[in-house]
């Protein structure tokens, strides 16, 4: 049963992987502002990173539901997806 958690909690924290492309394409767009090559790179990177991170939010969801001991950790990764993909939003538009 122990093990069965630890393994839970991994998945938890391994959710939080989004915010490196999400990360990366906001520095595009602060470093180079006006180069049309980083707004079309950060564009499709930040997609991408949204969209895992969209994905990463329901899973901590989801183990929330199922694990009671999880929610802190699911919660603190939910905030810290929707931080990023605030950031870089501010940062595309």
């Amino acid at each position: 049963m122990g093990e069965k958690a630890e393994q839970k909690r991994e998945t938890v924290s391994g959710n939080g992987w989004p915010v490196v492309p999400l990360v990366i394409a906001s520095l595009l767009l602060r470093i180079w502002p006006e180069q049309d090559w980083a707004e079309v790179t950060a564009a499709v990177i930040g997609g991408a990173g949204a969209l895992a991170a969209l994905y990463g939010i329901s899973e901590c969801v989801r183990a929330a539901r199922r694990e009671r001991s999880l929610r802190g950790s699911a919660a603190l990764t939910v905030v810290l997806l929707l931080l990023a993909i605030t950031n870089w939003a501010r940062a595309q538009f």
